[in-house]
């Protein structure tokens, strides 16, 4: 089986977030690109790739997987880079995506990379007990003075931080939320620092289609001190 396949039932475009490119570029010290996916195009598939979408037995996980695979088609379009997604596994240096609710977007580096990443949250209700599960003390402790209304976003807003810190670092395998912890948890702009490890983690956070979306980029650097 070869060539390209057409996936016509799942119809998506992709669109180019070039105000925010801009913003994650200058925040996080690195040229990245940034896309959604959106309805209305057709998405064209690999043999390799439709193989892999013929295997999977759930229709919500192939609409899932279709969005991101849209979405990272068209980072690697502009990278002008390989568009065949079957080659690609994660965690990865020069992509990664992300999906929620309907939601897909990808990011990649325009340079070469020692990690990036990047994760979306729509605003919802959820428990605030879940923080105990990815917040160390000093971040539980600075989130339990937010009020009510505020801490449900900002608990929102911190975890895709850490998602996306997660998802940039090359060397995620075992380790858990609890192993990154936010600099400045104030901060738009801010650093995670990874237990064990001297590099840094820059991240870009954005109030973002009714939600949070944070990208993340690592660098084997550490931090000067002053």
């Amino acid at each position: 089986m070869a060539g390209s396949y057409s996936v016509l039932t799942e119809r998506r475009a992709c669109m180019r977030l070039h105000a925010l490119e801009e913003s994650a570029s200058a925040r996080l010290g690195m040229p990245v690109v940034l896309a959604r996916a959106e309805p209305d195009a057709e998405l064209s598939l690999r043999a390799s790739e439709y193989l892999y979408l013929a295997a999977m037995k759930q229709e919500r996980r192939k609409r899932d997987w279709l969005l991101g695979r849209n979405a990272l088609k068209q980072v690697l379009a502009a990278l002008s880079r390989d568009e065949d997604t079957s080659v690609i596994s994660f965690p990865n240096r020069q992509v990664s995506l992300t999906h929620s609710c309907g939601v897909s977007l990808a990011v990649g580096a325009a340079i070469p990379a020692n990690g990036i990443g990047i994760d979306y949250e729509p605003l919802r209700d959820i428990n605030r007990k879940i923080a105990r599960f990815f917040l160390n003390d000093a971040e539980a402790g600075w989130l339990a003075q937010q009020a009510e209304g505020v801490g449900t976003a900002e608990l929102l807003r911190l975890w895709t931080i850490k998602e996306a810190a997660f998802k940039c670092y090359p060397r995620n395998a075992g380790m858990l939320l609890n192993d990154f912890t936010i600099v400045n948890m104030d901060a738009a702009v801010t650093e995670v620092a990874v237990h064990g490890d001297a590099g840094r983690i820059a991240i870009a956070c954005y109030a973002y289609d009714s939600g949070w979306l944070s990208v993340a980029a690592f660098s084997n650097e550490a931090p000067e001190s002053s």
